[in-house]
């Protein structure tokens, strides 16, 4: 079985005991160069603490010299290593949207791109020859959260605006309501108390888990953001309610070809065809990836990209640099009229939604579901899952890559239409069980 998922590894956090972590340290240590100076940072999951000192211990056994950040969101985390000259690697301790429960680890390299699958294959090598690297590091803790504020507010004008942060007790706590306050947003703070069991809300930001931040922007602020535990993802609230998942991605790729000569925007086989329809008459053309932010945004600079994105709420601003922006990007569209997007996003409404069904055996599922689904008259596209594009809607069904379950999407234009797919894709999922 694979270590790593769609975004790192990820477990529950009695499945990380510390001899594991600390061999993984030793592990991610023996791909680096000799001597390699590794930033850390975390999220505030009660497991962090044991988690991080089991993983200094790896690292600094096996040469590295680690700096611990400390609480930060994984954007930021992405934004220092790339920043500094002298730092090799950044590994974030996460389990991002999933409960308290589960922990896990992302690495990054020192442009701030994600460790690429040919890093994640050595890594696992390493773990079973156990042929680790030695040396002798040293480890100490700094903060310069400071140069992630003043990151932005280099690249985005200040505004005089009333908005509501939700983070979700997250890694977005504490920073996220600096980033704005500095860029002159009167900012109030929703779930802003950094804590690892996420008492007020699940991690994942949905709208079922945002009802008492919906109210709070529809009755008082007007706008909000919410984030997940890691805040590599965001999602929008304005005085109407929930904007959506794909309707402020095809609006972000909407702008981003209209006023840039790139063309091209890079999403996974999850979204939607909003942003299809919203960049085709500006010249835009959509590339699909496998889903996973490092996926994303190595395509992104690989066919030079205005804009890469997942559904779920990663958005890849390459200006900012090869990784999920959340906090930036919101910077971002708030600077450039998000507020109107519902009047601007000139597309027809399409239905969409997603279930998830428990599975234990992914894979062989999968092979059934492959042969089930040649009875539809559909173009196939299995670079992940299987998606099936009809021609007034889509279907994709894809084992997750951090949790044990298959995940259906559907879209429409129609929702009875895209009850129907949601319910066809159902019953593949249960009947190949």
């Amino acid at each position: 079985m694979r270590l790593f998922g769609t975004s790192g590894i990820r477990r529950l956090a009695e499945d990380l005991p510390d001899d594991f972590c600390t061999d993984l340290a030793r592990a991610v240590s023996s791909i680096l160069p000799q001597g390699s100076k590794v930033y850390v940072a975390n999220d505030p999951r009660k497991s962090g603490p044991r988690i991080k000192a089991a993983l200094v211990k790896g690292m600094v056994s096996s040469g590295c010299d680690i700096t611990d950040l400390g609480l930060l969101p994984t954007p930021a985390l992405c934004y220092l290593t790339k920043k500094s000259s002298s730092v090799d690697a950044g590994v974030m301790l996460t389990a991002s949207h999933n409960p308290p429960e589960y922990n896990g680890m992302k690495m990054w390299q020192s442009d701030g791109m994600g460790f690429t699958p040919e890093m994640e294959n050595r890594i696992e090598d390493f773990m079973k020859s156990k042929k680790f690297r030695q040396g002798d590091g040293i480890a100490k803790k700094a903060d310069i959260s400071g140069d992630f504020i003043s990151g932005i507010s280099e690249m985005i004008s200040p505004k005089k605006m009333r908005i509501l942060i939700d983070a979700g007790n997250g890694a977005a706590s504490i920073l996220a309501p600096r980033v704005f306050e500095k860029l002159g947003f009167d900012v109030t703070r929703m779930n802003c108390e950094p804590d690892g069991d996420f008492p007020n809300r699940n991690p994942e930001p949905r709208p079922d888990t945002l009802q008492k931040t919906i109210s709070a922007v529809t009755t008082k602020t007007g706008f909000g953001l919410a984030f997940d535990g890691d805040a590599d993802r965001v999602v929008f609230i304005d005085k109407r309610g929930f904007m959506g998942y794909n309707e402020p991605l095809a609006f972000t790729a909407m702008l981003r070809v209209q006023h840039e000569s790139k063309k091209k925007i890079v999403t996974t086989v999850e979204t939607g065809r909003l942003i299809d329809l919203a960049v085709e008459p500006f010249g835009g053309k959509v590339v699909r990836t496998r889903v996973g932010d490092v996926f994303v945004a190595s395509e992104t600079k690989r066919s030079r990209a205005a804009f890469g994105c997942e559904q779920c709420g990663v958005y890849v601003m390459p200006e900012f640099g090869f990784f999920p922006s959340s906090i930036y990007s919101s910077a971002w569209l708030l600077e450039n009229g998000i507020l109107n997007m519902r009047e601007e996003l000139k597309v027809p409404k399409l239905y969409f939604d997603k279930i998830k069904i428990q599975v234990d055996e992914g894979e062989s599922v999968m092979e059934k579901i492959s042969e089930e689904t040649k009875k539809f008259e559909a173009e196939v596209n299995d670079i992940d899952g299987i998606r099936l594009d009809f021609e007034d809607s889509w279907m994709l069904i894809r084992p997750s890559g951090t949790e044990p379950v298959i995940r259906v999407f559907a879209e429409a234009e129609n929702k009875k239409r895209m009850e129907y797919l949601l319910e066809q894709g159902r019953d593949m999922v249960r009947d190949s069980r």
